[in-house]
């Protein structure tokens, strides 16, 4: 099977449009990533071009898989299949290589109920799926197959909104997925959801911004500037103020981590085993230097359970463990205490 994809390239004008895009947002500082998925439409003229290929998943009667969406329908290509990996691969190169777009939000949630029908199976497709994003600095994936500690961040997706309840959720997956082996997670709302539950309750976005800043990597799904409480606003700019002072010691971790398979948000029972900690689940330590303990309520006050030592507020405020003590702050500052080891 072979597969000429050539004939789909961008007009020039439009690649140009882009190209200067791309740069305008660079030079603000701002690093580009494009969402893909596998979906073509099925009216599309891609899909008329390879529906005899083999390029598309077909179900067990020959009929090519289509996914139904509100707009339409859609097939998608069999990653499986060499020749499609390959193709999808080199444009995804290309963006990347000669356009300049940063890295790529993986997203193939819609294929799952199909991709058993795949050419190799759901398992490889999956796997392929993973691969894609071996080849870029920065890929996002809402679904992977791949193992632990590959260099690929891991979004760890809800379908609710943002709201309370989910921020003590947040935590305890991140938790989890640093003691299962992957690292680089992050953790989002669904955006087409939060923009109410935000509206109503503009608190409850200060206090995901406050825990997406701390930790290794702060995807947000609402841009901070678009809030309209200059108050909120402000405080939100201070979390990340905030994080610039660990960011030196976030570096150590990562490259600690990727030799010793460490975790770099780790479970307070992790490092320090046998001190009472297996139930705490709402505050962690960065490494062993820092113990985070974010406010995931309205009140700007919490308790904080500190293990033994001596840990030191960003105001100079000591604390002698171990002690369970509450801790107030202002805010858009977040609740972090540096060992003094």
């Amino acid at each position: 099977m072979a597969i000429d994809d050539r004939q789909f390239h961008a007009e020039p004008r439009n690649v140009r449009r882009f190209c200067s895009l791309i740069r305008e947002l660079h030079d603000k500082g701002f690093r580009l990533m494009l969402t893909v998925t596998p979906f073509v439409s099925g009216d599309g003229p891609i899909y008329r071009a390879f529906r005899n290929s083999g390029a598309f998943v077909k179900l067990s009667d020959g009929r090519t898989a289509m996914a139904e969406w509100i707009g339409g329908y859609s097939a998608f290509y069999d990653i499986t299949r060499e020749t499609v990996y390959e193709m999808l691969r080199r444009q995804l190169g290309v963006l990347h290589d000669s356009l300049g777009v940063d890295g790529f939000l993986f997203d193939c949630d819609g294929a799952l109920p199909y991709a058993r029908f795949a050419n190799a199976g759901a398992a490889e497709f999956l796997k392929k799926w993973s691969e894609l994003g071996n080849d870029f600095h920065s890929s996002q994936y809402t679904i992977s197959r791949g193992d632990g500690f590959a260099p690929y961040i891991h979004d760890l997706q809800t379908k609710r909104p943002l709201e309370w309840g989910l921020l003590q959720e947040m935590v305890s997956n991140i938790l989890t997925a640093n003691l299962l082996g992957y690292p680089y997670s992050t953790v989002s709302a669904d955006p087409a959801l939060t923009s109410d539950s935000v509206a109503r309750d503009p608190k409850v976005l200060l206090r995901y911004v406050q825990l997406s800043s701390v930790l290794p990597v702060a995807a947000l799904d609402i841009a901070p500037w678009r809030i309209t409480d200059p108050a909120v606003a402000a405080q939100c700019k201070a979390a990340f103020t905030a994080r610039e002072r660990i960011g030196e010691y976030y570096r150590q971790l990562i490259q600690e981590s990727a030799r010793t398979a460490e975790p770099i948000v780790r479970h307070m029972e992790y490092e320090f085993p046998r001190n009472g900690f297996t139930d705490c689940n709402d505050q962690f330590m960065i490494g062993s230097k820092y113990l985070v303990a974010p406010l995931l309520g309205e009140s700007d006050s919490r308790t904080v359970r500190f293990p033994r030592g001596v840990w030191i507020s960003r105001k100079g405020e000591r604390f002698k463990g171990p002690l369970v003590t509450t801790v107030t702050v202002a805010d858009g500052e977040i609740p972090i205490f540096e060992s003094s080891k």
